[in-house]
Parts: C-alpha cells; structure tokens; sequence
C-alpha cells in the first residue's frame, strides 16, 4: 500500500520505487510492505499498464478507475435498476478491447419469480453462453447465497474487477464471496437510480487465490483510446464474417454486400446485439474530431 502526501492517480499501477535514507520531507512517497518496516522513497517509474478501464466525465473525457486486470465480472441487477442487456454489451466491448476476460452475472435473482426468471434471464443466459461467456445467476440475498460456489471458480487466480452500474450489488457480492471484508453497501433509491457505494478502487486478496478490485459504480464507461478500437472484433459472433464483405472498409451498418446484415436477417445474429454494435457506433460517430478544409 502507498501513501502519498501530493495527489497522484495511480489505480493498481505497478511503480519502480528508489529506496532512500529516512528525511523529512513530506513531498515523498512512504511505502508500507507487509511484515517490513516503514521505509520512504521515490517514485521513479510508472510502468506500462497491460490493460486499462474507466468512465465517462461529464466533459466526455475518459477517467481511468483501474489498471492491470485480467478480468471483469460485469454485474447487472435482474430488478432496481433494472436490466439493461444493451449496458451489458457496452460493458462486453470494453471488455473485449481491453483483451480482459469477462464474467457476466445477473445479480438479484431473487426477486424475480420462476416465470420471470424463465422469461426475462433464461434467453439472456442462452444468448450470452452461446457467445462463449460465462454466465452467473446470483442473490447476495441473506440466507440465499445463490451463485456464490461458480463465482468463486471464476475468480480464482485472477485479478479481477467488479463493473456495473451503481446499486446492482457489486459490494455485497464481494462480500459474499469473502464475508471478511467489511465494505459499506447503501440502499437502491426509491426512483430506481442506484447510489454509488463505493467511491475508491479498494484491492482485496482472496483466499482461494487472486484478488479482488472493488470500484465505484459506473453509469457510463468510457471507450478508452476509440480509435484504436474495431468495435465489430469486440462481438464475437462479428468476426468470422469480417473481410466476407463486399467493400473491405464495410462498417456493417448501411453499406450493400454486408456479411454481418445477411447473418442478422437470416436469425444467425440477435437483433438485440446488432442494435448494441450501431448505438455503439453512433456514440463514437458523435465524440470523433470533424475536421474542416481552410478556405
């Protein structure tokens, strides 16, 4: 763990420390080892980050909440807030670009009834199976502990992060997992817009091995460097049909020869996921710089 006396971002970033001979300065960086003495140095390199996630600002810039994961567990509510598949696909391309493995798990199964749970989560579970993702149904629920045994197969060895939107669970799926930690979780507000529980990036060692990176609650993340994104390689059922085009700039959405348009009319693509890849494609039409020719 570092303390730092100046603000500096760092969000699980591994750093090249100098060790140093104790002096009061309080403009330098203590680090505080396990089982060591304290000891104080400098921050002399940051090191490149294998991956990388954030969210929106509310100036449209991209605010990076944790680094150096392997794995996402995307966390929707089946109620309050409730369930929005084309969120779960936002979450999966991030996912997807950042080269993370994502989990995905319907939390709160518990207020649904059989019939709902029949009707509203079983064809998301096909769908999003058939895709090659995992797919937990889970209630943190008291006396439930639905989910927790396949939740904690999938965590193990792997340093993973807990995304969603604000009031879905996160907290207090992690705290099922490991009853130990003591995270405060809040209540969902009566109008269905959950409140951010937690506010900092918090690391938690499991006892079966990996770690876990509790964030805050995310409305809105952020497509971090757009334009190194293909979005359509982020959908998984998209890229075998990719360069089956017929124009090799095609973006699948208008052109005429189109390989994904033909999966989709033909049912080989859900019309839900393709809705998802052209909402995902409008927003990045609308932050991408116009440029103007000098008269």
């Amino acid at each position: 763990r570092i303390e730092l006396f100046e603000r500096l971002d760092f969000f699980l970033d591994f750093l090249l420390f100098e060790q140093v001979d104790f002096v009061e300065d309080h403009h330098r960086a203590q680090i505080v080892s396990l089982g060591q003495n304290l000891r104080e140095g400098f921050i002399e390199e940051l090191k490149p980050r294998t991956s990388q996630l954030g969210r929106s600002r509310y100036n449209k810039t991209s605010q990076v909440t944790v680094a150096n994961l392997d794995q996402v567990i995307i966390v929707l509510a089946s109620r309050e807030p409730d369930l929005n598949p084309h969120r779960l696909d936002r979450f999966l391309v991030l996912a997807e670009a950042n080269d993370l493995r994502p989990v995905v798990v319907f939390n709160k199964i518990d207020l649904l009834k059989k019939k709902e749970i029949k009707k509203e989560i079983e064809p998301l579970e096909k769908l999003y199976s058939s895709l090659g993702y995992p797919v937990i149904l889970t209630s943190a629920e008291e006396g439930i502990d639905m989910g927790r045994k396949a939740l904690k197969k999938e965590l193990k060895g792997h340093i993973s992060a807990f995304i969603g939107s604000s009031g879905v669970g996160k907290s207090s799926l992690v705290m099922m997992i490991q009853p130990k930690l003591e995270l405060w979780v809040g209540e969902v507000m009566d109008i269905g817009k959950g409140r951010h529980t937690t506010t900092d990036v918090t690391l938690h060692p499991l006892d079966g091995g990996g770690y876990i990176a509790d964030t805050p609650g995310v409305k809105t993340v952020a497509m971090l460097e757009q334009k190194e994104i293909v979005v359509a390689q982020c959908f998984p059922e998209f890229r075998a049909l990719l360069g089956k085009c017929k124009f090799n700039d095609c973006t699948h959405r208008s052109e005429p020869g189109c390989a994904v348009r033909d999966a989709l009319e033909k049912g080989d693509i859900a019309a839900s996921r393709y809705e998802s890849y052209t909402r995902l494609w409008e927003e990045i039409d609308a932050v991408a710089p116009t440029y103007t020719k000098k008269s």
